[in-house]
């Protein structure tokens, strides 16, 4: 198959080219396959494209192989906000033309067949999708991902909370001193603004449009997740080659359509009509600001995002990112299923198996939490029986073969600590918290829910620590594990503590609400303002609307609530050196429990099997798993 890479590596001609590349690690077969630029805008100019490089080297390891030969370029980028306020705001937007065009002039000159783009920052993003429809060979986007929030006074901030400070302090309403400590807590480390500025805007319309795997738009950039996509990014770009996908097959006026409705139902920056407009152009579609205008008046805002909101694209992607978004709409019938994208799916295919039905599972989950409750601590009761009656018959392996007892007491650790409640744990949320537009009531649910499996996990680690701390043919092992079980203990009781208070408050002010809103239905527009509903009856009540006040401030303490859990499960972590040399020891792969377990949960998960069902599933393939190794290392 004649490829344009065959004008500098194919023929007696082309021998000078090929020298050149041969001096930068090219091979013969190298010459055979399609070469692959793969371009970011990777600098240190802004954080939002400090990851550029690195996720550039990751994409180039799942570039190269039998198929393609990948080689790393970089075009610049300008920050937005460092160049506002300023003379050198007017490079902004030109720096999205620089960008595109020279993309192209490398892709041009240099006649890779398909190319990788990586961008984090407001004109970088759209320089790269302006690019790849304007060249038109076999190309993927991969967003660099977006920063963490800062935390000041106990609240998440982000850049947006520095220019609010500034405009505070001029009015005499907060003290210089007050403005320092925004300044240096907005921006903790790498990535775009956090919330739904023009970067992650454009991101998610990289998703929705279907230029990104789906998902790859709300990974924070210091996520290893993101590395991991974006050598699969560049995997997927050797599907793209292979079957001659190109972006104009994938940004079509439909898809166009799929974005901007993304963009709505986000509340996203406006700055995306300006730039879906040049990408429009570039892809040879045409869009107007009519078709804006049209698809606003009947696609719901669902997400409260910042700058006007309360969220970061973090707490979007807790709950599964953009590809929730798009399952909302594609239920209720906002984007068109049969775009494609580069998976090689169309849109419903991609989000087929994301959820059988939202609706269903918020239905099962509001209708059967003391069932969940139960059956969770019927699993976790199994988990730990498991490890004591594992526990016992170690003993007698202990006076005449300690190496088979670390081999198998490494075995139940591992059975006992794998990650399947946190993987349990999110499916709900994604689940869940998907339908959050439709009901506030259901995030605090599964703050709730979480908050107690958490518990559960660190109880169980507990449990293990006490354990080890008096094995004795482990002196070194049992001192740091008692010690980091008296730590655990007394996270855990303050916790328990303020999760009871927590639930007891919501459990309280959630009946009274329910008396409130009894008989009224709501819509999605009717979550944002209550006085919209068809029968808004007590909605108009200013004693419900108080109550509604303080459901909202309940809510942000459960989050931090659940943040704080976050944080004192990365503590408890610091707990889990004690299985560290037992692991080496034993020689068993972590990774093999943990991949038996994904792919036994989702398993379940599409073929539709019930809770019980996919828990008794997981138990037996992880145990399984678990005899086959300890079989295979003392063979």
């Amino acid at each position: 198959m004649a490829k344009i890479s065959d004008d500098v590596t194919k023929g007696v001609s082309k021998s000078a080219a090929r020298a050149m590349l041969r001096a930068v690690g090219l091979k013969d077969d190298d010459f055979n396959k399609f070469q692959v630029g793969i371009v970011s805008a990777g600098n240190e100019v802004t954080p939002c494209n400090l990851t550029g490089p690195e996720l550039s080297e990751h994409a180039k390891v799942g570039v190269n192989g039998p198929d393609s030969a990948g080689l790393i370029f970089s075009t610049i980028a300008v920050s937005d906000g460092i160049s506002m306020g300023h003379e050198g705001m007017r490079a902004s937007l030109v720096s999205r033309e620089v960008i595109a065009d020279s993309v192209e002039l490398v892709m041009h000159a240099e006649r890779f067949d398909g190319m990788v783009t990586i961008a984090g920052c407001d004109k970088s993003l759209p320089g790269m999708l302006m690019a790849a429809g304007r060249i038109n060979r076999p190309a993927i986007f991969l967003y660099g991902g977006s920063s963490l929030p800062g935390v000041y006074k106990g609240k998440d901030i982000s850049i947006v909370d520095v220019f609010e400070g500034i405009g505070a302090y001029e009015k005499g309403m907060i003290t210089k001193e007050d403005l320092y400590e925004i300044e240096c807590a907005a921006c903790p480390g790498v990535g775009s603004c956090a919330g739904m500025f023009t970067a992650n805007t454009m991101a998610s319309v990289g998703e929705a449009i279907g230029m990104s795997l789906p998902g790859t738009a709300s990974i924070p950039a210091e996520d290893s997740r993101l590395r991991v996509k974006a050598e699969e990014s560049g995997k997927q770009l050797n599907y793209l080659l292979k079957h001659d996908i190109k972006p104009r097959d994938i940004m079509t006026n439909e898809a166009f359509k799929n974005a901007i409705t993304t963009v709505l139902a986000l509340g996203g920056s406006t700055n995306a009509v300006l730039h879906l407009l040049a990408i429009a152009h570039e892809s040879k579609v045409s869009l107007s600001l009519e078709t804006f205008d049209e698809l606003s008046r009947n696609v719901p805002h669902l997400a409260d995002m910042k700058p006007f909101g309360k969220f970061h694209m973090v707490d979007l992607d807790k709950i599964g990112g953009v590809p929730v978004v798009s399952k909302i709409l594609l239920e209720n019938g906002l984007i068109n299923p049969e775009c494609t994208t580069v998976t090689g799916k169309t849109v419903g295919e991609n989000l087929a198996g994301a959820f059988k039905s939202i609706e269903n599972a918020i239905r099962f989950v509001a209708t059967n939490i003391d069932a969940l409750v139960l059956a969770f601590k019927i699993f976790i009761g199994l988990k730990i029986s498991t490890f004591v009656a594992g526990v016992a018959s170690q003993f007698i392996l202990l006076a005449t073969n300690i190496r088979g007892a670390t081999v198998s007491l490494a075995a139940l650790n591992i059975a006992l600590r794998a990650n399947i409640v946190g993987i349990i744990i999110t499916a709900i949320q994604v689940a869940v918290v998907a339908f959050i537009a439709f009901n506030d009531a259901i995030m605090k649910v599964v703050n709730t829910i979480r908050d107690y499996f958490i518990n559960k996990m660190k109880e169980a680690q507990l449990a293990v620590l006490n354990f080890v701390s008096k094995l004795k043919v482990f002196p070194k092992a049992s001192k740091e594990a008692e010690q980091a079980a008296k730590l655990l203990r007394e996270e855990l009781n303050q916790i328990k503590i303020e999760a009871n208070e927590v639930v007891n408050a919501y459990t309280k002010l959630n009946k009274k609400q329910k008396q409130l809103f009894s008989g009224t239905r709501t819509t999605p527009r009717a979550i944002r303002d209550p006085r919209s509903r068809p029968n808004f009856g007590a909605a108009t009540d200013p004693d419900f609307l108080k109550r509604q006040d303080e459901l909202a401030a309940l809510n942000e303490r459960i989050m931090f609530t659940n943040r704080r859990m976050i944080i004192d499960q990365a503590k408890a972590n610091a707990a889990q050196r004690t299985y560290r040399d037992l692991l080496q020891d034993s020689g068993i792969e972590a990774k093999l429990i943990s991949d038996t377990i994904s792919t036994t949960f989702l398993e379940g998960l599409r073929q539709g099997n019930s809770l019980l069902e996919t828990t008794k599933n997981l138990f037996k393939n992880v145990l399984q798993t678990i005899a086959e190794t300890i079989i295979k290392k003392t063979i």
